[in-house]
């Protein structure tokens, strides 16, 4: 695979998810993740089986939409808070800063991947924080756990 800039999309049943009790298994049954590649979870799947590949001196973005704004969804809004590596011992942080925040777009954050694969390639996962509002612009926060894998790009 060519080592290339990446994009997922972060897609919210926000109606759905908002309404349902406090609960991670919510989260899954009303998100989706697509990336630039059309790799999806599905509403329903365990986001935490969602993998994207990166790649050193290459930057990864994430850009939150409600799954129908015009119908069920309409009057909810959505926004990402940050995006956080959960780093394990002798496995540091993939980005360029310890937590990634919007920069002026509440709507989209985009990191650096400052690590190089090295030895065995493995999953890391990471947490995107994001919110969602009501009609009365009341917001409740929510976790998603997908996963990064650094690669290698191919010659």
């Amino acid at each position: 695979m060519e080592a290339k800039n990446r994009t997922v999309d972060v897609i919210v049943e926000a109606k759905n998810l908002y309404t349902s009790p406090p609960a991670d298994p919510w989260v899954d049954k009303y998100t989706s993740l697509e990336d630039d590649e059309g790799y999806a979870s599905t509403f329903g799947e365990p986001n935490s089986n969602f993998e994207t590949g990166v790649y050193k001196g290459y930057n990864i973005t994430w850009v939150i939409k409600t799954a129908n704004p015009k119908g069920e969804d309409k009057g909810y809004d959505v926004k990402l808070n940050s995006v956080y590596h959960n780093p394990t011992k002798g496995n540091p942080n993939f980005f360029d800063s310890e937590e990634l925040y919007p920069r002026g777009n509440p709507k989209e954050i985009t990191g650096t991947i400052t690590r190089e694969a090295t030895g065995e390639i493995k999953s890391d996962t990471y947490t995107i924080y994001f919110a969602i509002a009501d009609e009365k612009g009341n917001w409740q926060n929510y976790p998603l756990d997908p996963k990064l894998q650094i690669r290698r790009p191919s010659s």
